[in-house]
C-alpha cells in the first residue's frame, strides 16, 4: 500500500510568474477513503484524475471513485467557502495551481466566459493536445519528467493577458499591506464601483469584496505557517489587515466553521507549497 503527495514549482522562470506549482497525489490503497476539507484561496486550479469518476454531491462537495473513464479535468474557481472532497482509492491525481490571474494568461477569451460554473468537471478548453500531454504525465513516475512535460505544454500555450490595468490592480491587492475596501480600490484607480465589479466578474468570476476577503484569509494562513505558530493571533490579525481580533475571529468562523486557533491547530500542509487541508 502506498500514499504519495509531492508538489513542485515550474522549472521555467517565465511560467513561475503564472503557475504557483504542480502537485502529484496518488494512493494504491484499494477502497481506502481519503476525506478532507479545503479552504478559500486566491489561486484557482485544475485537478486532473486518471481512471476515476468525480461526482459533485452538493456545491463544493465532491466524491471520487475509481473506474475506467480515462481523464477527468476539473476546474475550481475562487471559492469563498469550505470545500469537501471524498476520494476512494486507488487514485492518481495531478494538480496545476495558478498564481492570481495566472490561468488568464493561457486562455484567449475572458475567464468569465470560459467558466460557466463553480466546479467544472469537464474543462476541455485546452483540447486533445493537453490530454495527450497528461497521458504522458500519468505514464511516468519520474517527477522531473512530469514537470518538464507540463512546463513544455504551458510554455507553448502562453498568451499575453491584455488588461494591464486589471493586472496592476491584482498585483497591488496581493502585495500591499494596506487595508482595502471596494471604495478605496475604486478611488485609487479612479473608476466607479460598477466598472470595478465588471472587471472582477470578467477576469476572475468573483466580486471585489470576495477577493479582498480571500486575500485576508490566505495571508493569515500563510503567516501562521511561516511563523511556525510562534506569532500571536493578535499579531496575525493585524498583519493580515483585519481591523481587530474580533473581526478576525468572526471572519474565520464564517470561512471555516472554527475560530482561528482551532483552525490552525487542525490544518495540515501537503507538499511544500500552499496546499492546506483538514482531514476528517
Amino acid at each position: 500500500m502506498e500514499r504519495f503527495f509531492i508538489s513542485k514549482s515550474p522549472k521555467s522562470e517565465v511560467l513561475s510568474q503564472f503557475i504557483s506549482h504542480y502537485y502529484f497525489h496518488k494512493s494504491t490503497e484499494l477502497n481506502q477513503k481519503l476525506d478532507f476539507h479545503y479552504y478559500p484561496n486566491t489561486k484557482n486550479a485544475l485537478t486532473i484524475y486518471a481512471n476515476s469518476k468525480v461526482e459533485i454531491i452538493d456545491g463544493a462537495h465532491s466524491r471520487t471513485l475509481p473506474n475506467d473513464e480515462g481523464l477527468t479535468i476539473q476546474y475550481s474557481h475562487l471559492f469563498n467557502q469550505i470545500g469537501r472532497a471524498e476520494i476512494i482509492g486507488p487514485f492518481r491525481k495531478v494538480g496545476i495551481v495558478f498564481e492570481p490571474l495566472g490561468l488568464n494568461h493561457f486562455v484567449e477569451q475572458n475567464l468569465g466566459k470560459v467558466i460557466k460554473q463553480g466546479v467544472n468537471l469537464d474543462f476541455s478548453y485546452f483540447g486533445t493536445p493537453f490530454e495527450a500531454v497528461l497521458e504522458e504525465v500519468f505514464a511516468t513516475e519520474d517527477v522531473s519528467l512530469r514537470v518538464k512535460l507540463l512546463d513544455d505544454f504551458f510554455c507553448s500555450a502562453l498568451l499575453d493577458f491584455q488588461d494591464v490595468r486589471f493586472k496592476e490592480i491584482i498585483t497591488y491587492l496581493n502585495n500591499d499591506d494596506s487595508q482595502f475596501s471596494v471604495d478605496t480600490i475604486a478611488n485609487r484607480e479612479k473608476i466607479n464601483r460598477k466598472t470595478l465589479l465588471r472587471l472582477f466578474n470578467k477576469h476572475l468570476d468573483c466580486t471585489p469584496k470576495d477577493y479582498i476577503s480571500l486575500i485576508q484569509f490566505r495571508k493569515a494562513v500563510e503567516l501562521f505557517h511561516k511563523n511556525e505558530g510562534d506569532g500571536t493571533l493578535t499579531e496575525i490579525a493585524l498583519d493580515s489587515n483585519y481591523y481587530d481580533q474580533s473581526s478576525f475571529i468572526k471572519h474565520f468562523r464564517k470561512k471555516t466553521g472554527f475560530n482561528p486557533k482551532s483552525f490552525f491547530n487542525k490544518l495540515t500542509q501537503y507538499g511544500k507549497h500552499s496546499t492546506f487541508w483538514i482531514k476528517d
